[in-house]
């Protein structure tokens, strides 16, 4: 009668009862046929049984001894099963499930397959300064150096190009290629030769972020950042004079309207409570004033700026000073020196001081330290 069902594809051998190795030596025997494990064989050693395992061990046709046996000893096995013999499984019979997740590397795979990249780290979301050439490094798996990088900016798709460089499959870096000015999030868009992309979750920060001193809420603020200035500290020296130092949610005025004493210089001032750092990298401070009558003054100095007649126009240390002029609703940005912008903190401030009959009327409505 023929055979009902599918062929059977494995085959047993049959047990031979005993193997002798009498005259073997050291920790390693070998065995005429395959064991599965330990527990396929009974081991006697001088007639004395050996705990699977704990004595023993085997792999195929090897058994690994825990001691050290010598030519004399009387050796044998006793087999209790073997191994199953070795077949070929079917075409298209192994599915997904039979494969453990991550068991296929890269270097099973044919050449010239082109692999979808996963970025599983981004050494840092922050380029500072982003300058052309600052990069962050990658890693993941299944880099391909025929692949390209750019940077999108978030609020408008906008695109940017990147510079990929390849360790391994597993390891990268990206440089940027222009000069950002200002800290805006971006997305890293990175697209294999075959079309397919992959966008990391982090967002990742080119340029640096304004140091906001002061944002009036002509521009959505509301005047002083006092995270940042901890507020304005205001010095006089008024000399029976009428006028103002002050900060609203609209401005920054300083204003001189009245006469001094005879011979008198009236002076008023506003500067930062705190100091403020300046990262290296920021070159600009921008100031935007709406009106501007007399010639106001800009300073910045490494020390409180006192009150004293003599100190309101002259105590502020080297590093910047700058005089206001021009039309109102007006911008000046003012250059700093890298020895200005080395991590010191430093105190900002704004100036106006006349003789007896001063007539200033100046307003500020936004200050930021930028890069360009």
């Amino acid at each position: 009668m023929a055979y009902i069902g599918n062929q059977q594809t494995q085959g047993f051998s049959s047990r031979p009862p005993k193997q002798d190795l009498t005259g073997a030596s050291g920790t390693s025997l070998t065995l005429s046929h395959a064991v599965a494990n330990a527990e396929s064989i009974s081991l006697f050693i001088n007639n004395v049984r050996q705990e699977p395992t704990t004595a023993y061990s085997t792999n195929g046709t090897a058994v690994t001894l825990t001691g050290s046996v010598v030519a004399t000893d009387d050796i044998y096995v006793v087999y209790n099963a073997l191994a199953l013999q070795t077949t070929v499984t079917p075409d298209g019979s192994v599915g997904t499930a039979k494969i453990a997740n991550g068991a296929v590397t890269a270097a099973k795979l044919a050449s010239g397959i082109t692999k979808n990249a996963t970025i599983e780290t981004l050494s840092t979301t922050v380029l500072t300064g982003a300058a052309s050439g600052q990069s962050i490094t990658l890693t993941g798996q299944y880099f391909d150096a025929n692949a390209t990088v750019k940077f999108k900016k978030i609020s408008d798709s906008s695109l940017t190009n990147a510079t990929l460089s390849v360790t391994d499959e597993q390891n990268a870096s990206v440089a940027t290629t222009q000069v950002y000015t200002e800290g805006v999030a971006h997305k890293l868009v990175y697209t294999n030769p075959n079309g397919n992309t992959f966008v990391p979750t982090s967002n990742i920060t080119l340029g640096l972020a304004d140091i906001v001193l002061y944002l009036s809420d002509d521009f959505g603020g509301s005047g002083d950042v006092t995270s940042v200035t901890g507020g304005w500290t205001q010095t006089q020296n008024n000399s029976a004079s009428s006028g103002v130092a002050s900060v609203t949610a609209d401005r920054i005025r300083l204003d001189i309207s009245g006469s001094a004493s005879t011979s008198q210089t009236i002076g008023y001032s506003l500067r930062t409570t705190n100091a403020i750092t300046i990262p290296a990298g920021y070159n600009r401070v921008e100031i935007k004033f709406r009106s501007v009558t007399g010639t106001p003054s800009f300073k910045i100095s490494s020390t409180p700026v006192g009150i004293s007649g003599s100190s309101m126009n002259n105590n502020y240390t080297a590093g910047l000073s700058q005089n206001f002029g021009g039309s109102a609703n007006s911008t000046q940005s003012i250059t700093i020196d890298s020895s200005i912008a080395d991590g010191t903190a430093w105190y900002f401030r704004f100036l106006a001081s006349d003789g007896q009959y001063a007539n200033v009327d100046f307003e500020v409505t936004s200050i930021r330290i930028h890069s360009v």
